[in-house]
């Protein structure tokens, strides 16, 4: 199940982060803590308000929280797709049931034509995700711009989605 992030959240989702040790998302503070990860989901909420970016919440199937889907710097024609799992959801299918819903929002109901998404080349999991979703890879890039980058020059993968010509529904 998947929901919009909310501040009623922010529990749960300091939790979440905890077990990380270090912040899930792009834009997130760095460290974590409960006080960065609150800050941070009153921009999240600020910002969805704003219509610049919109983040949901991904429960497991016994309604626990667990990950979040980020689409930020939206603007009319696009936007930047992150998300993130707990440690002890992964390798359980579950990211495929919490990003699909979104990517399919991001279309359906935003209007957007394309989503971007950077990924560290190692992180073999999500790339294959990304493909999955329709995602196809643009490029590499240098720097730490995702999640997961570990220095200034770590490789990182740019994937692009277009438009599909047909898409699911809302989240």
């Amino acid at each position: 199940m998947v929901e919009p992030l909310e501040e009623r959240h922010e529990a749960a989702l300091a939790r979440l982060v905890a077990l990380e040790g270090d912040a899930p998302l792009r834009g997130a503070p760095r460290p974590a803590s409960p006080e960065a990860t609150r800050a941070w989901l009153a921009d999240v909420v600020r910002e969805r308000r704003a219509r610049k970016a919109f983040a949901f919440v991904g429960r497991s199937d016994d309604g626990e929280l667990a990950g979040v889907v980020y689409l930020g710097g939206a603007s009319r024609r696009t936007a930047l797709l992150s998300y993130w799992l707990a440690p002890n959801f992964r390798g359980r299918g579950l990211a495929r049931a919490i990003v699909q819903p979104v990517v399919d929002h991001a279309f359906a109901q935003l209007g957007l034509a394309r989503l971007d998404a950077f990924v560290v080349e190692e992180n073999a999991p999500s790339r294959a995700l990304l493909a999955s979703l329709g995602f196809r890879l643009a490029g590499r890039v240098l720097g730490t711009t995702a999640p997961g980058a570990t220095g200034e020059d770590a490789p990182v993968l740019a994937y692009v989605c277009p438009r599909p010509t047909h898409h699911r529904g809302a989240p």
